[in-house]
């Protein structure tokens, strides 16, 4: 899940409940980012504190383990939960009908079928 990391303050010292109120989750998921490695202010003290810095440091490792990075010619398979290659002949380039960059280049999208599992996949340009 992406969170919102402008919404949180480098500064400023969260409690549990806060945290949850700001990234819009459950406090039991904030009790398993501490087992997780999410580090306290103190941990001897009630309520629980945890610095916006180290919260910040911690969700965005958490969000660079997840992302993969992909070589020009790979996909993501969403079965197989890697990057893949596309079956030879399978490629289909379509155009999304949006505009991008400051030069108004028109999207694409490559749809194709996974070399591994035979599921669609499909990516971006």
């Amino acid at each position: 899940m992406k969170y919102n990391l402008s919404r949180i303050r480098g500064k400023t010292a969260y409690t549990t409940q806060e945290i949850s109120h700001l990234l819009k989750v459950n406090r039991k998921t904030i009790f398993r980012w501490f087992k997780e490695g999410l580090e306290l202010l103190d941990t001897s003290k009630t309520p629980k504190l945890v610095m916006g810095n180290d919260l910040m440091l911690f969700l965005k490792a958490k969000r660079e383990v997840k992302q993969v990075k992909l070589n020009w010619n790979e996909f993501y398979c969403l079965h197989c939960r890697k990057a893949v290659l596309a079956k030879r002949g399978s490629e289909k380039t379509d155009k999304t009908g949006k505009t991008i960059g400051s030069n108004n280049r028109s999207q694409e999208i490559i749809s194709a079928t996974c070399k591994e599992c035979s599921g669609s996949v499909a990516r971006l340009l």
